[in-house]
């Protein structure tokens, strides 16, 4: 059986994004595992990485659901990718998030949509677009589209034809990773 190793698709997200980061920067689940890139390499200023658990990339250690938010609208851009899944009360880290960003400020969100179980130290949250939407009232979301287990890109108006047509390895899915962009409006 041949191992399949996922790359990195941040570098692939950013092309597709067509954005610049402005700092300073918020990375959400920060915490850099197996092939995972640092995004500081791909943006500048200043950036602080938060996670639950100490590691590379790891600036802060905290919960974010445990913070009190103070409104202090601080961050022109959030990334939080591949986090939410582990996070127990998401609605607390979105609320959370969405305060400490600046009016305009944007935030790239990934997050499964189908994938394997996996504890980092827990697994709990699969999310469509909709559940997003619902957790990031005050963000006006610009692009949503999908990558697969390979990195392919697949607009969010295709999702269910390429669903059906794809095969992954043995115990992945075909379209793997939600991806979105937006813009917090108040």
């Amino acid at each position: 059986m041949t191992k399949h190793v996922r790359e990195d698709v941040f570098p692939l997200v950013l092309k597709e994004l067509n954005t610049v980061f402005k700092p300073p920067i918020l990375d959400v689940g920060s915490c850099i595992l197996g092939n995972k890139l640092d995004k500081r390499d791909f943006t500048s200023g200043e950036y602080l990485g938060i996670d639950i658990r100490e590691g590379r990339g790891v600036d802060k250690v905290l919960d974010i659901t445990r913070l009190r938010p103070r409104g202090f609208d601080y961050f022109n851009t959030v990334f939080a990718t591949d986090a939410f899944e582990h996070i127990d009360r998401p609605w607390l880290a979105a609320h959370v998030i969405e305060t400490s960003m600046a009016k305009g400020a944007q935030i790239y969100f990934s997050v499964p949509f189908v994938w394997r179980y996996h504890e980092h130290p827990h697994d709990y949250w699969r999310m469509t677009p909709d559940a997003v939407k619902i957790l990031f009232g005050q963000i006006k979301w610009t692009k949503i589209f999908y990558t697969d287990y390979f990195n392919k890109i697949y607009p969010s108006d295709q999702i269910n034809i390429h669903i059906k047509k794809k095969k992954a390895p043995l115990g992945y899915a075909t379209i793997s990773i939600l991806h979105m962009l937006g813009t917090k409006i108040t």
